[in-house]
């Protein structure tokens, strides 16, 4: 197997003994940040995928509605989302809104990064530059909408009109999809939770 070296490990190590944990969760929010930045500490961290050509750490912040990134630097930069706010939107990176992201994976084929965005029961796709947010497109497949705070139509090519009654909707939507992994040829699989299966999607949006 392959090891992986995390950025920072060894200060970690330090900050464990000196504290005396044996988990990272048992660290305060205080304690969590880096005192050499500004920057805020994670809610709740929840999936990780690694960048291994520059050795960069993706991090969904599931309740801060949030994807950041650890740099090999030890920084750590704001992906997409919108920090305490829950919500749909595409678009802009920095004016994205996710609700409640899990599991990250990232495509080292096609540079994308893809998020099992939870609470919107769709999966969305980080663009290569990290500057745009999309929803990824499944043939024959209507995603769930469900009205909430900041929440954003989707395209009006999308019918969202059975999404408050989940039995009208085509099955092979994702319903509280939790995690994401690309395998050979950015084929996807989706641990489509509430459904009890694993998907798969071909790079042509087939399901």
């Amino acid at each position: 197997s392959e090891s992986i070296s995390v950025p920072g490990l060894k200060e970690w190590e330090k900050l464990v003994r000196k504290e005396n944990v044996s988990r990272f969760e048992d660290l305060s929010p205080v304690q969590m940040r880096d005192p050499n930045l500004n920057s805020e500490p994670f809610h709740t961290p929840y999936g990780l995928a690694v960048k291994k050509q520059d050795d960069s750490v993706y991090i969904t912040d599931f309740l801060d509605h949030r994807v950041r990134k650890q740099t090999k630097y030890w920084e750590y930069v704001d992906v997409a989302g919108t920090p305490h706010t829950p919500g749909y939107r595409d678009g802009n990176s920095s004016l994205a809104l996710f609700n409640r992201p899990a599991g990250i994976a990232y495509d080292k084929r096609s540079g994308y990064i893809y998020v099992a965005d939870t609470f919107n029961h769709v999966i969305r796709k980080i663009s290569p530059d990290e500057q745009t947010v999309d929803t990824l497109r499944v043939k024959d497949c209507k995603p769930y909408f469900w009205q909430r705070p900041g929440y954003d139509a989707f395209n009006s090519d999308i019918d969202s009109s059975a999404a408050e009654n989940p039995a009208e909707d085509d099955i092979k939507q994702f319903y509280f999809p939790t995690d994401v992994c690309v395998g050979v040829n950015s084929t996807l699989y989706v641990a489509d939770t509430k459904h009890m299966v694993i998907r798969k999607v071909t790079p042509d949006g087939e399901i």
